[in-house]
């Protein structure tokens, strides 16, 4: 699990738009969660400044395509978690999720795509997607 510090957040019911920086790296990510177990009244239950922590993954991945170029990702959308990437598959779990390593952690991030996709381990492929996180406290 990475921690991470917030510095900037964006409410819109339940959901988490999260602008923070890694703690170990100091790397900016924005990032997308959902905050469980709130009242709608109650919509910033995070501050600037917090530290959270959790296991990041690509969701809602798509626009998938082999490639060769080098491992990497680009989120530049301002305050947004939507990011282009590529990653290598490491491991498949099924037709629409693995893990595969990028340039975003040191270890293999879960990706999750919206269509069945026909990969194989060891492919680089181009995806664009979302970061999110899964917090500590909901896995």
């Amino acid at each position: 699990m990475k921690k991470f510090e917030i510095l900037k957040i964006e409410a819109l019911v339940y959901e988490r738009f999260v602008t923070v920086k890694e703690i170990d790296s100091n790397k900016i990510l924005n990032l997308y969660f959902v905050e469980y177990g709130e009242t709608i009244g109650e919509c910033y239950r995070r501050e600037i400044g917090e530290i959270i922590e959790g296991e990041i993954s690509i969701w809602l991945g798509n626009n998938i395509k082999t490639t060769s170029l080098d491992l990497m990702f680009l989120q530049s959308i301002e305050n947004s978690p939507h990011l282009e990437a590529v990653v290598e598959v490491k491991q498949l779990l099924d037709e629409r999720s693995f893990y595969a390593i990028s340039s975003i952690q040191k270890k293999q991030i879960l990706i999750e795509v919206e269509e069945k996709v026909d990969l194989k381990e060891g492919d680089r492929i181009y995806l664009k997607g979302e970061l999110k996180i899964e917090l500590k406290e909901y896995i």
